[in-house]
């Protein structure tokens, strides 16, 4: 249980409070103080050679490429996986995992619940806005790091290690989630993708599904057409966020309109009222915690399988019977959605 409510907020990666990981940046976009311990998000950059260690934590999380190209060790999927922009790998607790950066690379970094943020700001040195990387970092005291690393269930191996698999100490841990799913990797190019009209034509590849995360999350990159237009709602069950890939949009929260961007996020906890309106093409990554919101948006929407990488032209849509379904209320309930319309948000009616 939540010991206090989260508040809806928004942030960029270039200002978001950051951290040296040697030459790493890492940006903290979200914490499990402002998630209310749902999740953290942080967006590394990396340049050539740049590597995550070996290691394994007792949290759900997931790398998503945004550019670049990595090459990654990940129990369960293999060695030496070629990972590049639209990858993403789902990683079940106690996975290990590590990756180098081939070239300048981007990535998402996902952890469920929230709270790693305090590993990254005990181990690691604050990046300020136009500060190079430090030659050479002091490495934290000895005795500090692991004991942060015993509070937030973390094992780094060293340097070239070979370890890839958990300590004895940790096996009654595993034993407890071995049926829990196991890692995955898939691609914004691959994944199930589908047509859906809740207004207007939009895609939906579901990179992550709720069988995927054991139900924790869900994580789909949507396009929205111009001129969507999502009518103000609040969800009661589900927290999600958007991490703008490409494209412009208005977000209402609460009664102020967010322009969002590129690299922008935004995370809106339940129970706060929000909308969307789109003026040309909008790509997003969408976050749903805990995981099932998108399933049973797809059963409500009729969706259909895509064809093709793209939003559906006028003639698919028919073709495709696709509609703009007005589901009931016991239905909206069941999903904990509740729709408002509100005078003060006339415009993304």
């Amino acid at each position: 249980m939540a010991l206090f409510s989260a508040s809806p907020y928004w942030t960029n990666a270039s200002t978001a409070p950051a951290f040296w990981e040697a030459t790493a940046k890492v940006a903290t976009l979200a914490t499990g103080y402002q998630t209310s311990g749902a999740f953290s998000l942080f967006h590394r950059t990396c340049d050539t050679g740049c590597a995550q260690v070996s290691h394994y934590m007792a949290y759900d999380a997931g790398i998503y490429i945004l550019a670049g190209n990595a090459t990654a060790n990940v129990d369960g999927l293999g060695d030496q996986i070629p990972l590049s922009a639209g990858d993403y790998v789902v990683i079940p607790p106690y996975t290990t995992v590590s990756y180098v950066a081939a070239n300048d690379t981007t990535v998402l970094e996902f952890y469920r619940p929230g709270g790693v943020e305090g590993l990254v700001s005990g181990l690691w040195q604050p990046a300020f806005p136009g500060q190079s990387a430090p030659v050479k970092q002091a490495p934290a005291p000895a005795t500090y790091a692991s004991f942060l690393d015993s509070q937030y269930g973390a094992v780094f191996f060293p340097p070239k290690s070979t370890a890839s698999s958990a300590s004895p100490a940790d096996q009654a841990a595993i034993a407890a989630v071995m049926e829990s799913p196991s890692p995955s990797l898939t691609n914004a190019t691959a994944a199930p993708a589908f047509w859906v009209q809740p207004r207007v034509p939009e895609l939906w590849t579901v990179l992550a599904g709720s069988r995927q995360t054991g139900s924790t999350y869900t994580l789909t990159q949507k396009v929205y057409g111009k001129g969507a237009a999502l009518k103000p709602s609040r969800y009661t069950k589900t927290d999600f966020s958007y991490y703008v890939l490409k494209g412009n949009a208005s977000l209402l929260i609460d009664n102020q309109v967010v322009a969002l961007s590129e690299d922008q996020f935004a995370f809106v906890p339940k129970g706060t009222m929000f909308a969307l309106t789109t003026s040309e093409d909008f790509t997003a990554l969408v976050f749903d915690v805990p995981g099932g919101m998108v399933e049973r948006s797809l059963s409500l929407f009729d969706a259909v399988p895509a064809k093709e990488r793209r939003l559906p032209s006028t003639e698919e849509v028919s073709a495709a019977n696709l509609t703009s379904p007005r589901a009931s209320l016991e239905v909206k309930m069941s999903m904990g959605v509740v729709s408002l319309d509100l005078a003060a948000a006339s415009e993304f009616k």
